[in-house]
């Protein structure tokens, strides 16, 4: 009896034994054997970082600035999606043509349904060149001249008839002249230079008649548009105006403007005109940033200013 107690208890302990210390080591006994010097286990590879896109590449500052206006097109505000169809209308976009042409028949005002026709007509849509002419019928003498006036910047001479018969009228004369020295006008091109010529003609005339014969492709007042440049109210269009004689005086002052955004679009189209095969290149990554702006005008303007620089050199041929 004695020695079946003592197997049975032997038996219990042995049980006991296992219980508390199993044959198989724990977590922290196999960590311990390990040791502070054991390897430890590999990192996984880190994951690739795509480069950000390079702005200062025309094929990305393009379609940022697309991308930016067709963001713009469902806009509430009627005065941004007019603002961004008419910028993105230049590249012949289908949907900033049919939002134009759904602003169009919505326009009340004869004067802005002019404007909206004339980027119709600009990026090649039909509809806006019959607008214009239709507003050449018009009862009101400044919506004919308007519509005539945005004919002629489109090197169309259905308005001419008209602008010819504003010519008679002092008020209107050398408004009426600036729009026919476009199409090469004799009597109109005349107008401007009396205007220059007379000591009774006021500084201001004087200079929208330079001007006007600088954008007429007439080279020999460019010495004077030279002298321009550096007065602070007209040096925007004399700046223009050597830009389409392909006149590099008219490069520093363009760089200028490039920097505001009132005057982007417009410094664009004048350094395409010098240069219609530009490297953009070093424009571009300012002009990119503004696209983040929280100033809707100014993202407009920069992104048009990149469409003008990046497009084919036909882009520049309509202001």
């Amino acid at each position: 009896m004695w020695l079946a107690a003592g197997i049975v208890t032997g038996g219990m302990a042995v049980a006991i034994i296992q219980t508390v210390s199993p044959t198989a080591p724990s977590k922290v006994a196999a960590e311990g054997e390990a040791g502070p010097h054991a390897a430890a286990a590999p990192a996984p590879p880190a994951a690739e970082v795509a480069p950000a896109p390079d702005p200062s590449d025309p094929t990305v500052a393009r379609a940022r600035a697309i991308e930016t206006l067709r963001a713009m097109l469902p806009s509430p505000s009627a005065r941004l999606v007019r603002q961004a169809a008419m910028a993105l209308a230049r590249t012949g976009d289908a949907a900033a043509l049919d939002r134009l042409a759904g602003i169009l028949a919505e326009e009340q005002s004869a004067i802005a349904r002019l404007e909206v026709a004339y980027a119709l007509a600009r990026g090649g849509d039909a509809r806006g060149r019959d607008a214009l002419v239709a507003g050449l019928r018009a009862e009101r003498r400044d919506v004919r001249a308007d519509a005539a006036r945005y004919l002629a910047v489109l090197g169309d001479d259905a308005g001419v008839s008209t602008l010819d018969s504003l010519l008679g009228l002092s008020q209107h004369r050398l408004g009426a002249a600036e729009a026919l020295a476009r199409l090469g006008h004799a009597k109109a091109l005349a107008v401007l230079d009396a205007a220059v010529a007379s000591p009774k003609t006021t500084r201001e005339d004087r200079l929208r008649a330079l001007v006007a014969l600088g954008r007429a492709g007439r080279a020999d007042v460019a010495p004077a548009l030279r002298e321009v440049l550096d007065d602070g109210q007209f040096n925007v269009g004399a700046a223009e105006a050597l830009a389409r004689l392909g006149d590099r005086a008219a490069e520093p002052r363009l760089l200028d403007q490039l920097e505001v955004p009132s005057l982007q679009v417009g410094a664009a189209l004048g350094l395409r005109r010098l240069d219609p095969q530009l490297d953009p290149s070093r424009y571009l990554p300012a002009l990119v940033a503004q696209l983040d702006l929280d100033k809707d005008t100014a993202r407009v303007s920069a992104a048009e200013a990149i469409l003008v620089l990046t497009g084919p050199p036909e882009i520049a041929e309509r202001d």
